[in-house]
């Protein structure tokens, strides 16, 4: 949350404006308990992300399986940090202005469009080193938002809002059945 934080303090002059952007984006655009202790929601996005490349992407899919990289854990904090840790800013500044309005969703679907976008380039790292590399470097070479953004455009009808909330409230309830009761 430092991130976004900063972020908002960066890009407004009053405190007290960014701390109300940022309440607003945690209390009515973000799940509930999105930065609690446990990270559950958090934690639930990037597999949801993992989902969609399994079915969207099988050929990426595949090759991550088969040389054991963990995308789930590299996209993890895409998602915590709003993508304030790796998008160019002129190209975060656009993609916030769309989170803004039409929510999570727009995260969703901007990390697939990351990943469909440099799909080749993924495929033809032959190590799990080589795509973790890549995987840091993608996101901070997205200097064309227009080109991001029309990509998020088009998933909206491969990736609802129902269906992205469907299955992020499934892997939830598979990640809270693995901690500890307390």
């Amino acid at each position: 949350m430092n991130l976004v934080t900063s972020t908002l303090l960066l890009v407004h002059a009053d405190e007290e404006e960014a701390f109300w952007v940022l309440s607003a984006i945690i209390e009515r655009i973000l799940p509930d308990d999105f930065f609690s202790p446990s990270l559950l929601p958090s934690r639930a996005c990037p597999l949801v992300l993992l989902d969609y490349v399994q079915e969207l992407l099988p050929k990426l899919h595949t090759h991550l399986v088969d040389l054991g990289v963990d995308l789930a854990a590299i996209c993890f904090s895409w998602f915590l940090s709003l993508f304030t840790d790796c998008l160019p800013i002129e190209t975060l500044f656009r993609v916030w202005d769309v989170f803004l309005v039409d929510g999570l969703d727009v995260l969703f679907r901007i990390a697939f469009g990351i990943l469909k976008d440099n799909e080749q380039e993924l495929v033809q790292c032959d190590s799990i080193s080589a795509v973790y590399v890549a995987l840091e470097n993608l996101p901070t070479r997205m200097w064309q938002p227009d080109k991001l953004l029309q990509t998020e455009l088009e998933l909206r009808t491969a990736m609802t809002h129902v269906e992205l909330v469907r299955r992020r409230e499934l892997h939830m309830d598979k990640l809270q059945q693995l901690m500890p009761a307390s």
